[in-house]
């Protein structure tokens, strides 16, 4: 029977010290690439740091100072000042344009969709729902669902039948929680929309689609 010679304490610092030497080598073989590495990180960290603080932020701020007087206009119904704005104060147009990608800009594309399908351009207001990524769960879900009634609007029923189903996971994803309570849930009732305007509904869309 074999035994293994034991190892000497000697030999562990000796394996240690040749690991850290080979550390060292590599380093110094690559100190140029290792320092330009870690500086792109950095910059890249305070980069997207720099942008959140002195830029995005502010912009943030300045849309939803601007939006108020839009959504006045459009809770009183007076459609095309809010679309536009009154000379003083901007419409919702110039917010979706120019701040689209802040939490009010999203806001102003939810508006402008639902101002659009009152004026009649279905393919206008599914542009801009599309566009309206919303914070609020319910605003959310409505939006989803509201693409399915432009769809219905320009005829393309098998896509408003897809998209009033992704409407119903959306609001299963975003309103089946604690937080919302069950009388906030707007989650379209697709197959009811559906079967008054689109005959061959009743059989494509049976057992895809139920009421919310």
């Amino acid at each position: 029977m074999s035994t293994k010679a034991p190892q000497h304490p000697e030999q562990k610092d000796l394996d240690i010290g040749d690991m850290y030497t080979s550390t060292e080598l590599f380093f110094e073989k690559n100190k140029k690439a290792v320092t330009i590495g870690i500086s792109a990180v950095l910059l890249l960290v305070l980069g997207v740091l720099g942008y959140k603080r002195f830029i995005a932020e502010p912009k943030a701020e300045e849309a939803r100072n601007m939006i108020w007087k839009a959504q006045y206009y459009f809770e009183i119904d007076s459609l095309d000042l809010a679309m536009n704005g009154d000379g003083n104060f901007v419409g919702l147009l110039d917010i979706a344009q120019n701040y689209g990608s802040t939490p009010s800009g999203e806001l102003a594309h939810f508006y402008l969709g639902t101002i659009l399908m009152q004026k009649g351009d279905f393919q206008g207001a599914l542009d801009h729902y599309k566009e309206a990524d919303l914070e609020d769960d319910v605003l959310s879900v409505m939006a989803v669902g509201n693409q399915g009634d432009a769809l219905v609007e320009l005829g393309k029923v098998d896509e408003a039948i897809s998209q009033f189903e992704k409407s119903r996971r959306h609001g299963e994803e975003r309103l089946h929680h604690p937080d919302v309570p069950d009388e906030g849930r707007c989650v379209a009732p697709a197959k009811r929309r559906l079967e008054g305007r689109c005959p061959r509904v009743r059989s494509c869309g049976e057992g895809l689609l139920h009421d919310a």
